[in-house]
């Protein structure tokens, strides 16, 4: 698992409701991604990543799958910024048809990403035993505390699994001559924090025997769930049989389809799941610098690591992990935290010289081998007010202080604050490596609270979102432009139009015409424009009126039409799942 984003800027996100119907993470990953700022960034990776300088050939061969498919959909041509332009253009127009046109495309190639990922299934493991771990405490009456993943218990084959081995649970727990394990005197005992000795054995006697008979049957759910192997028949694979049934419209997708998503199209994915924290990293694409690079000379040992996740410049890898995810920094930043924090020498020897420390130690800090004094606690010692603003901001960033109580001091031991606030030994060479191989990328953030509904998380800098109008305010509305002149019906507006229009072109010989998006413009006569704007305004008129109608009449017109609108959203909101 990724860690959480303690250095996320301080940015206002606002949320933008994602449609239900069984499909809310791919419609909240697709509101996410369809905004011009994120594919406008996209682009501009592929463009760096491939080497060329046309970003509409760049993303041609990076998104060749995905540029087919939504171009099937939008009916455009197979092209970037064809396809490009039809999703801004829908997304301005129905947010809601934006999510559906593209749910079972977002689908489709979230899938397939999985199926040709050799380490999607490691990671549908720990949410799938989580899943059954819960499943079982819930229906031995044991409390289950934090959000559940239901992804799992949307497929009956999974859920029929799950029930066989719940019976095995209760087979080892009550099946035989001595029963020792009670569920109500087990979750009393857990929330109990005043166990007597007495109390404490019988509870760690039933723990151990409950994650015993929990242990066995995750055991033989893990060999039913993974693929086929040499001495395995592909039909035993709860795996193989996941990725098929995924496949369905309207199957709830989670975290690993999403990260699959995010892969595919280049960009970072925050995930929201509780109020007032920080997003956790789903998925990190600025790039990864080796652990060990000859190019660079340098090699990091697992000091160096820890140095380079608690100054926030890469993610905390996984046991035995060769490469390091980097995570959002530009350059400046990279080389302040790798740098020494402002005025390191007072700092240190402040450290070093604190009450904690006994008389008989030298205050000269060239002299001190901190081995010799890593046992003396530095946590809780306040820290000097008269340190400017700067210094404590690097020390807080880096985790050496911290507030409590209103009043800042240090959060680690002397050994571990001067290893975070010195220079790092590499810094040149961990500099240099972060240039070669940094990439920017667009992060998408997406709101999960308590692995419910999904939503997107809009930042500040987009444009404001305005809540519906209701009938009576949309006919008020329509009324009141009618009254003024503002708008009119289709044909009279037209005709205005035209023959002004007309009045104004006479002198031209010809005019320029614009066609559907991406074929051009081509010039055209005079006569040509006004049939081409006749039979527009002719289109229109078909579109929204039978006839030309009177004021009363186009009041009515405009009522019903709120009204249908107004009925569809309703019955959307009825038909809505929550998920």
């Amino acid at each position: 698992m990724h860690t959480s984003r303690n250095d996320l800027k301080a940015n206002v996100l606002h949320v933008e409701k994602a449609e239900g119907s069984g499909n809310c993470a791919l419609h909240a990953f697709i509101l996410a991604c369809f905004r011009k700022e994120v594919l406008d960034q996209i682009e501009r990776r592929a463009k760096k990543d491939m080497g060329m300088a046309d970003g509409n050939a760049a993303m041609n061969m990076i998104l060749h799958e995905f540029i087919q498919r939504a171009a099937a959909k939008l009916a455009v041509a197979a092209d970037w910024y064809a396809v490009k332009h039809k999703i801004l253009t829908l997304r301005k127009i129905n947010k809601k048809a934006l999510q559906r046109t593209f749910a079972q495309v977002m689908r489709d190639i979230a899938i397939e990403c999985a199926e040709q990922n050799p380490q999607h299934m490691e990671s549908t493991i720990e949410p799938l035993k989580c899943t059954f771990r819960n499943d079982v405490l819930e229906q031995l009456g044991i409390e289950v505390n934090g959000p559940k993943d239901d992804i799992y218990l949307q497929h009956p084959f999974i859920q029929a699994e799950f029930a066989e081995l719940q019976g095995e649970v209760r087979q080892a727990l009550f099946g035989g001559t001595k029963i020792t394990f009670d569920s109500e005197i087990y979750t009393q005992l857990k929330e109990n924090t005043a166990r007597s000795i007495q109390e404490d054995v019988q509870f760690k006697a039933m723990d151990v025997e409950l994650e015993t008979a929990l242990a066995t049957a995750e055991n033989k759910l893990l060999d039913w769930w993974k693929p086929a192997t040499e001495t395995k028949h592909e039909a035993a694979s709860g795996y193989t049989n996941f990725l098929s049934s995924m496949k369905s419209d309207g199957q709830w997708a989670g975290d690993t389809q999403l990260a699959e998503l995010a892969a595919y199209f280049h960009v970072n994915l925050d995930v929201i799941h509780h109020d007032n924290a920080p997003p956790h990293h789903m998925y990190i694409d600025h790039g990864v610098i080796p652990v060990s690079d000859d190019e660079f000379d340098y090699k990091l040992e697992s000091q160096d690591i820890s140095q380079l996740v608690v100054r926030g410049i890469v993610d905390r890898p996984e046991q035995d992990q060769h490469d390091l995810q980097l995570l959002e920094l530009d350059r400046t930043e990279v080389d302040s935290r790798l740098s020494a924090v402002p005025e390191c020498e007072t700092v240190t020897e402040y450290i070093i010289n604190s009450p904690a420390i006994p008389d008989s130690v030298p205050l000269e800090v060239g002299d001190v081998e901190l081995s010799d004094y890593a046992a003396y606690e530095l946590k809780g010692t306040p820290v000097p007010e008269s340190w400017p603003q700067e210094v404590r901001q690097q020390l807080v960033q880096r985790g050496v202080i911290g507030p409590k109580n209103g009043v800042y001091s240090f959060s680690v031991g002397r050994e571990e604050a001067i290893a975070r606030i010195v220079k790092m030994d590499d810094k040149d060479k961990i500099l240099a490596a972060w240039d070669a191989y940094h990439k920017e990328s667009p992060i998408l953030t997406l709101k999960n609270i308590g692995a419910y509904h999904w939503d997107n998380m809009l930042p500040a800098s987009a444009p404001e979102l305005v809540e519906p109008k209701s009938v009576p305010s949309l006919i008020s509305e329509t009324i009141a432009k009618i009254q003024s002149g503002e708008i009119k019906p289709s044909e009279e507006k037209w005709r205005v139009y035209l023959k002004n229009d007309t009045a104004a072109l006479e002198t031209e010989k010809t005019v320029e015409y614009t066609l559907p998006e991406n074929q051009g413009v081509q010039r055209v006569t005079i006569p040509t424009q006004v049939a081409l704007d006749e039979r527009m305004a002719t289109e229109l008129q078909q579109l929204f009126y039978s006839e030309d109608v009177s004021k009363d009449t186009q009041e009515q017109l405009d009522r019903e039409l709120a009204q249908q609108l107004q009925d569809e959203e309703d019955q959307l909101s009825r038909g809505y799942k929550k998920r």
